[in-house]
């Protein structure tokens, strides 16, 4: 999985990351009087500015892209939902409640 780790000797002072076959590296080199805690937190921010981390849960939970039927059903729904809003507010009745139920019943419309 993922290895991230901090090596601090007196020969060679860096953190570096690597993600299981690829190598995306987010290097830090120990500057002349620099404590450990500070190298550990300069190599964080490299790795968040570097995406690293993003990129890697990215990859550990795959993310489907939906089907096109499943966008022409949210796009439909989103209009209806839209249009009922703006219903409801030229009549002065929209609250939560009502729009809430009222929804209900167009999920059951669309069969959602």
């Amino acid at each position: 999985m993922i290895s991230a780790f901090a090596k601090a000797s007196a020969d060679a002072h860096f953190c570096s990351y690597s993600l299981r076959s690829q190598t995306k590296m987010a290097q830090v080199y120990r500057k002349p009087r620099e404590t450990i805690p500070s190298l550990i937190r300069r190599f964080s921010r490299a790795s968040q500015a570097g995406k690293i981390v993003e990129r890697t849960k990215k990859k550990l939970y795959n993310y489907r892209k939906p089907s096109e039927r499943q966008e022409k059903q949210r796009a439909i729904m989103r209009e209806a939902l839209k249009e009922l809003r703006r219903k409801l507010e030229k009549q002065g009745r929209y609250n939560e409640k009502l729009f809430e139920r009222e929804k209900k019943k167009i999920k059951a419309k669309f069969g959602f």
